[in-house]
């Protein structure tokens, strides 16, 4: 493969503008086009960056990438995703991958056939903080694992171009932002063997996108997670944590980690920004692409994250716990 890769961005509302920005600066990296199906959106990124503008994927895709960023709506990620991978190319997917899990299974099939990268856009991974807090128990620090929780609660997200974000079978619901928070409880956690899921729905009469969106999970080691997450909290409110056999690890995204032993110790671990994490995401990303190592996260991280949303959205339909898998 050639020292620089030829990329291209679909998708120029939303991270796709950004996207492209950082893929057209970093070193080695050749930013051919962007596409949108709105051309005008197109034309204004690829104006400004100085490439070809496209209104339909399969002309960028013919371009002869090496690589492509896939930045679209939820529910366009199977086909854009699919349709790369089978031109030889490696795909970058913004979360969340897909609305259904056999759209995931032909995204991995595609790309594993194919031999190619598929990455997700769980971005978070790539941030300092919790690149930290991951190592701090893969090396013990806080004992054996027992609990992971997060929330991300938050006003109406933005509706998008086309008011997709309105329909659950385009978007998959509120999780679509708080998916995020999701792979990293899975990330920490592990393997799932079962959800206990909550949902409530009726605040705002243009969606049918859930209110309130709660997920307990028992992890196949023992230990229990838990994600909540809302579209009628506009006050805001984000957190994360680990608890385990010797302490626990909170997350405070502006200042650091605070980690507080049974022993009575206590301390505060500053870190760096995390405002550089997409930036290194992508680079991490294109770097497979140049070497054939497996993306971290990678589709079958989104495919396991999409089957707890899933399950949980079952668990609270059915008033039962869902056995994993489905």
């Amino acid at each position: 493969m050639a020292s620089t890769l030829r990329t291209g961005v679909i998708g120029c509302g939303g991270l796709g503008p950004s996207e492209a920005k950082i893929s057209h600066e970093l070193e080695g990296i050749e930013l051919v086009g962007v596409a949108d199906v709105n051309l005008e959106s197109a034309q204004a990124v690829a104006g400004e960056l100085g490439v070809k503008a496209f209104s339909n994927h399969s002309d960028l895709l013919a371009e002869g990438l090496d690589a492509v960023l896939v930045v679209t709506p939820t529910f366009t990620h199977r086909e854009i995703c699919v349709d790369a991978a089978n031109a030889g190319i490696a795909v970058f997917c913004e979360k969340p991958m897909a609305l259904q899990l056999d759209d995931c299974d032909a995204m991995i099939a595609a790309a594993e056939k194919n031999g190619v990268p598929l990455m997700l856009g769980f971005v978070m991974r790539y941030w300092p903080i919790y690149i930290d807090l991951h190592k701090r128990l893969e090396n013990g620090d806080i004992g054996d694992l027992k609990m992971v929780w997060a929330t991300r609660l938050s006003g109406r997200p933005p509706v998008g171009v086309g008011q997709w974000r309105l329909r659950r079978d385009m978007v998959g619901g509120t999780w679509s932002s708080s998916c995020h928070e999701l792979d990293l409880v899975l990330w920490m956690g592990g393997a799932v063997s079962s959800v206990n899921g909550n949902a409530t729905f009726g605040t705002f009469a243009d969606t049918d996108i859930e209110d309130v969106f709660i997920s307990t999970m028992n992890f196949a080691n023992g230990a229990i997670g838990s994600l909540h997450s809302g579209q009628i909290y506009p006050a805001g409110a984000s957190n994360f944590g680990i608890a385990g056999t010797k302490g626990s690890i909170h997350v405070n995204r502006h200042s650091g980690l605070s980690i507080a032993n049974h022993d009575g110790t206590r301390e505060t671990v500053e870190t760096p920004s995390q405002s550089e994490g997409m930036r290194s995401q992508l680079a991490a990303f294109y770097d497979c692409v140049r070497t054939g190592a497996t993306p971290s996260p990678d589709g079958h991280d989104g495919r396991r994250a999409l089957e707890v949303c899933l399950a949980t959205f079952q668990s609270a339909e059915e008033g039962a716990v869902v056995q994993l898998p489905l």
